[in-house]
């Protein structure tokens, strides 16, 4: 990580910043969590039109974090795109600049209290009755993980 005007204390990689929409300015970044695979952070920003926001990002290493990441990213964009109120909305997936072995992922901070079941329901009902599989298959175009394990979607 270097220091730049967006990034005065060198907290985030170019390409995360680059990422970012609209970024004047990299305000903090608060540990998260993390298990034996990936370590999670929250990023609040200064955009340039004033306002303050929060993003969720995801860090993994090597090949498998990588794929991981980007399925993660493709499967969120795919929900978002139907039900835009059932998960946060996915900004980029990508690898630093200053460590080609370390990969990314960002979404908007989801800040959601636990869903009651019957409105949780009707969402998880409305993702699966109003999408049809491009290829008319059950199936993903990339690989998915459940944790650190890849799923075969073909």
């Amino acid at each position: 990580m270097c220091k730049s005007a967006m990034d005065p204390a060198g907290l985030i990689d170019h390409n995360i910043v680059a990422a970012l929409p609209d970024v004047a300015k990299i305000l903090e970044t608060k540990y998260h969590g993390e298990s034996a695979w990936a370590r999670a952070t929250r990023v609040r920003v200064l955009h340039k039109d004033g306002r303050e926001e929060d993003y969720f990002m995801k860090v993994s290493v090597g090949h498998h974090g990588r794929e991981a990441l980007k399925g993660e990213f493709e499967s969120t964009s795919a929900i978002y795109s139907i039900t835009p109120d059932f998960c946060p909305k996915p900004i980029a997936c990508g690898t630093f600049a200053s460590d080609l072995t370390s990969h990314f992922y960002i979404c908007k901070f989801f800040t959601k209290a636990v869903p009651q079941p019957r409105p949780f329901c009707e969402k998880l009902a409305r993702l699966h009755s109003n999408h049809t599989s491009p290829n008319g298959k059950f199936g993903f175009h990339c690989t998915t993980y459940n944790v650190n394990l890849p799923q075969d979607n073909s």
